[in-house]
C-alpha cells in the first residue's frame, strides 16, 4: 500500500510543479506578447510547444522506468 501512496504523492507533486511552471511560462508569454509581432509570437509558441513536448516525453520515459506496469496498461488502452 505504501508504494502506491508514495507514487501517488510523487505524481501529484510532479503535476503541481508542471502547473506552476506552466503558469510562470504563461505570464512570461503575456509580457512578451505585447512587444512581439504576430509572426514572432507564432515562432515563440512553436518553440514553447516543442519544449513542452520534450518535457512530456521525459516524464513518460521516467514513468516507464519507475512504473512499467502502468505504462503497459496505458498502451493497451
Amino acid at each position: 500500500m505504501r508504494p502506491q501512496l508514495t507514487r501517488k504523492r510523487e505524481t501529484e507533486k510532479a503535476t503541481m510543479e508542471a502547473a506552476a511552471q506552466h503558469a510562470v511560462a504563461a505570464q512570461e508569454e503575456e509580457a512578451y506578447s505585447v512587444q512581439l509581432s504576430k509572426d514572432e509570437q507564432d515562432v515563440e509558441r512553436k518553440s514553447n510547444n516543442r519544449m513542452s513536448a520534450e518535457a512530456m516525453s521525459q516524464r513518460v520515459r521516467d514513468m516507464s522506468e519507475n512504473e512499467p506496469r502502468v505504462v503497459v496498461l496505458v498502451i493497451r488502452e
